[in-house]
């Protein structure tokens, strides 16, 4: 009986909220070889640090044309309190002040009540009844979605309200592939690019549905450039380096390009001018991967 017990100790773990304290810091974990901290607690002040500084900048001054967009009028009057967990981003820049303005020209009376510490907590206060809406710099996980809906028995409404920051690093990331500025090759499918970095499957995950349609077999494997086209020996014959490494993005990279449907048709042209790697390698700037930041590292 004992040893059956121990295994369920094993298997489930209780974790449990404490008051703020500072995570060890011994002499073999507490600062790289370069002297400087390592530690989380340390590294996320400094990124918050860093937030503040270029919080109330205004990087892009183009001003879209909302005239013909259907004027908002309110069929009821609203009152009461809206509960958001989510994104930082929000809350470090002008926007959460901006976006409750703006609601509030039409709704004076609702309050909102905010806790805007990170992406991450997003989904989990919704599950957790602590929130009504989650605003998030990306698309919800798998996991995520799976645990909104062992509470709900259903799935979360996503709405896309913004884009990635095109040039600015620091914020929300657009994503971009970069291929040598000698590479010939213009432009590249999402289909291609599955081709190139992803393998055989025999389905793909739509949400937290699996789907059949998206299997594919070996035969659409790209592992050479000649199978995008390019002839000659110095690019024909040579495979294409599939530069992995930071993981941090594979959820957005991997779930647009093995979706499928929604993305088949689009072709994305490539950044050409990164000089500074192998001329038969495809990445990106931050972080060696196909499709990643590109404003925030060198290669």
């Amino acid at each position: 009986m004992s040893w059956r017990l121990a295994a369920i100790g094993l298997a489930l773990v209780l974790i449990a909220a404490e008051e703020p304290r500072a995570q060890s810091k011994d002499a073999a974990t507490g600062a790289s070889s370069t002297g400087q901290s390592i530690d989380p607690l340390d590294l996320q002040r400094a990124r918050a640090a860093g937030l503040k500084q270029r919080a109330g900048r205004v990087y892009y001054t183009k001003k879209f044309d909302l005239s013909t967009l259907p004027e908002y009028k309110p069929t009821q009057t609203m009152s009461g309190t809206i509960r958001q967990w989510g994104s930082n981003y929000l809350a470090d820049s002008m926007l959460e002040k901006s976006l409750e303005d703006g609601f509030h020209k039409y709704h004076p009376d609702v309050k909102f009540e905010n806790n805007l510490g990170s992406t991450f907590i997003g989904i989990a206060g919704l599950y957790a009844r602590r929130a009504a809406l989650a605003p998030m710099g990306r698309r919800a996980t798998w996991d995520e979605l799976q645990g909104y809906q062992r509470v709900f028995n259903t799935l979360p409404v996503e709405i896309a309200m913004a884009t990635g920051s095109y040039d600015v690093a620091g914020w929300t990331f657009a994503l971009v592939v970069f291929v040598n500025k000698d590479n010939p090759i213009a432009q590249l499918t999402f289909e291609q690019l599955d081709g190139i970095f992803g393998a055989e499957r025999d389905g793909g995950w739509n949400g937290n549905e699996w789907d059949p349609s998206a299997a594919r077999g070996p035969d659409k494997n790209i592992r050479t450039w000649g199978q995008l086209g390019l002839k000659g020996d110095r690019f024909g014959g040579r495979q294409v380096p599939r530069m992995e490494g930071l993981q941090t993005h594979r959820n957005s990279v991997d779930g647009r390009l093995a979706e499928g449907q929604p993305y088949r048709h689009h072709r994305l042209e490539l950044e050409t001018h990164a000089p500074s790697f192998d001329e038969t390698a495809i990445s990106s700037v931050e972080c060696r991967l196909s499709v990643c930041n590109r404003h925030s590292g060198k290669i």
